[in-house]
């Protein structure tokens, strides 16, 4: 302690962090860090979800392809046996369950339009 009372250590540190700091160096610094947590993160949630999709595939894989193999089928499946011939041939696009479905979405799909249409026209 000196004559005053006071702790020329603490009086150090108070001279010491009454000084002006350099703030465009320590600005840097910082925006580099943060700009390197910043990578460091975006790179672990890019190699997460690359991880998760590989897993993802090797589970699902199968059985969509089973799925989409049987829905295939299904949609390509003739209404009406028409035989071999050239008659069979021109109503193939015609004759399948995916040109019904196709044609009662696109109805569905117009009733919708025109009912929305007459519920906001006022």
């Amino acid at each position: 302690m000196t004559s005053n009372g006071h702790d020329p250590a603490l009086q150090q540190w108070f001279v010491e962090a009454s000084q002006d700091l350099e703030g465009e160096r320590i600005t840097a610094q910082v925006m580099a860090r943060t700009q390197k947590v910043k990578l460091l993160v975006l790179a672990g949630v890019v190699l997460t979800g690359l991880i998760v999709l590989l897993l993802s595939w090797l589970v699902f894989a199968g059985p969509l392809l089973d799925f989409a193999l049987l829905l295939s089928g299904l949609l390509a499946t003739p209404l009406i046996d028409l035989g071999e011939g050239w008659l069979a041939l021109v109503f193939m696009p015609l004759n399948t369950v995916a040109s019904i479905a196709a044609v009662v979405g696109k109805v569905a799909w117009n009733m919708r339009k025109k009912l929305l249409s007459l519920s906001f026209s006022n």
